[in-house]
């Protein structure tokens, strides 16, 4: 199963558990060393399965890291109602990066890097709205179609979470799970 990983404030990582195999790490900037840092001061509760090795299996790491480390971990199921705030790295062309962060239909919000808005919108302003790829050109739009815009119109790299499988196979075990932190 593939999951994308969000560690507060800026890390992420798309990673993978099978049956009771350890959690493999895909891509990102999530480190094995991260991980191991936020369990191996854990007390291990077999009950609970919470564990302090990476070698334990991965559902179990993934337990541990929201139970006691508090990452946020969005299981199969969880509650599509919540606002989900997704944190993203993004580049210019020329180098400069952020971290930003959008929640359904809400606008961009930078976090932290040397991109201001100001670039942003510059960015996107010959961008023809609309279209087969829902371009915008005002950064009143929701984050994603800001995003979309800075990725296809103005070349910028976005670090787009990776999504597998499809509504196509309804197999739970090829479900993603997203993880994300809640910030107010």
């Amino acid at each position: 199963m593939k999951i994308h990983v969000e560690v507060p404030p800026c890390h992420a990582a798309i990673v993978e558990y099978v049956d009771d195999a350890p959690l493999k790490i895909i891509s990102g900037d999530i480190t094995e060393d991260m991980i191991a840092n936020a369990i191996n001061r854990v007390i291990p509760d077999e009950s609970l399965k919470i564990v302090n090795t990476l070698d334990a299996p991965g559902v179990h790491v993934l337990l541990t890291l929201q139970q006691v480390c508090g990452w946020n971990i969005y299981w199969p199921g969880w509650d599509d109602e919540e606002d989900l705030i997704v944190r993203i790295n993004i580049a210019t062309p020329f180098g400069e990066t952020a971290l930003v962060e959008y929640g359904d239909d809400e606008p961009l919000k930078i976090i932290s890097g040397d991109i201001t808005e100001i670039m942003i919108e510059e960015a996107i302003a010959g961008a023809s709205p609309g279209g087969y790829l829902g371009l915008v050109n005002t950064l009143d739009a929701s984050g994603v179609e800001i995003l979309r815009t800075l990725n296809y119109f103005a070349g910028w790299f976005v670090d787009w979470p990776v999504v597998e499988g499809g509504d196509e196979d309804d197999d739970d075990d090829d479900l993603d799970i997203h993880i994300a932190p809640y910030v107010n």
